[in-house]
């Protein structure tokens, strides 16, 4: 079926590709039909947006754009939308010399509008050097905070922190949270570690307070300078324990470091390898029990498995709540699999499920009580196996 505009008609190139798959044969057709209908039809949005999607590569993209939009069309500056879809190509196919050839000759940055919206694309396609340039034209640019932090975030990106560092001074020393973070993380990337945490805290000294989203840029920060307990304490204090459904499928990444967090914790944290070596070479004379009972405030010892997992299990449980919300695994799953346990089989048992039938309750909204029956017959087959 033909695709039709809003008026009724039949768009002339939509018609004319409906068949054809090639981008070979949708570049052809659209050249020719562009050429025949030249001063008389102007191709619509929706016409050079589906040709576009049709070009799989950087230099197809190419050809349709300044062949067919460009020379064929007669259309000197394309609509915004053409511009940022071929953008968003060059970006994903790693053109960045296409896209610095469209920043200077398609996207005007006269007056503060246009700034503003060259500002915008220079920020997406993440060309820090263009960004700075519209700055210097157009200083007064940086009075919207909205454009400070674009300009902040291309420049971390491209890991230029010093220049984000003066560019959120331009306008004075204030630091909010929102401003510092993308500097922050940059710092952490890069193991800057101790400038990383002497921006948070002179940001703390003016009166700000953490942020989730500061939080998020501050945790391998933390987790490298082995303040991986004050990371876990806060992530509980900014609520990301206790995120809903929703805020959790946001918060993956977040979540991931805390994982890591723990995996870089350390039970004997408060001892040194030196301080663990000698209180044990020190057990081995008893003579000097009683003395060094007496004076040492301090003593190794070896936690038990009951020790650690009463230190660690609260978190890993809270984790693994938000994990579940995050897979969309209703509470209730966990719940089916503890009474099989404990109440038939614990004490002979033990209960292996099947991811697939995980994923069967999940994608089915099936209860776990579903399998029972299935999961008892396995039971009987293994039993007359022994």
């Amino acid at each position: 079926m033909l695709k039709r505009a809003k008026c009724g008609k039949t768009l002339p190139l939509l018609a004319a590709v409906e068949s054809k798959e090639s981008w070979q044969d949708v570049l052809s057709i659209y050249f020719k039909t562009c050429s025949h209908l030249k001063n008389v039809y102007t191709p619509t949005n929706k016409e050079l947006l589906h040709g576009l999607s049709k070009m799989p590569s950087s230099w197809s993209t190419s050809l349709f754009y300044y062949e067919i939009i460009k020379k064929g069309c007669g259309i000197e500056r394309p609509d915004r939308k053409i511009v940022l879809e071929v953008l968003h190509r060059y970006k994903v196919l790693h053109n960045f010399n296409g896209i610095q050839r469209i920043l200077n000759e398609d996207v005007s940055s006269e007056g503060l509008e246009g700034a503003q919206s060259a500002l915008l694309l220079a920020s997406y396609t993440n060309m820090w050097e263009k960004s700075l340039e519209i700055v210097a034209r157009h200083p007064s640019i940086l009075a919207s905070s909205t454009n400070r932090r674009s300009v902040i975030n291309t420049l971390c990106n491209a890991g230029h922190w010093e220049k984000a560092l003066r560019v959120l001074r331009a306008n004075g020393r204030d630091l909010p949270p929102g401003m510092i973070r993308p500097i922050v993380k940059r710092l952490s990337l890069e193991q800057n570690h101790q400038r990383a945490l002497e921006l948070v805290a002179l940001s703390f000294a003016q009166g700000y307070t953490l942020s989730p989203n500061l939080l998020s840029g501050l945790l391998f920060t933390l987790r490298e300078t082995n303040h991986w307990e004050t990371a876990l304490e806060l992530a509980h204090a900014q609520g990301f324990f206790s995120l809903p459904r929703s805020a959790a499928k946001k918060s993956v990444s977040t979540l991931n470091q805390l994982i890591q967090c723990l995996y870089e914790s350390d039970p004997y944290y408060q001892f040194t390898t030196e301080e663990i070596f000698n209180d044990i070479v020190s057990r081995s004379n008893p003579k000097d029990v009683v003395y060094r009972s007496s004076t040492k405030k301090k003593q190794f010892r070896c936690l038990s498995p009951s020790e650690i997992s009463g230190k660690y299990n609260g978190i890993l449980s809270c984790i693994a709540h938000q994990y579940a919300k995050v897979a969309s695994i209703p509470r209730w799953y966990s719940k089916g699999v503890s009474s099989i346990v404990s109440s038939q089989y614990a004490d002979t048992l033990y209960v292996i499920i099947d991811t697939n039938i995980l994923i069967q309750c999940a994608s089915k909204n099936l209860p776990l009580e579903h399998f029972y029956h299935h999961i008892k017959k396995s039971i009987r087959v293994l039993k007359s196996t022994r």
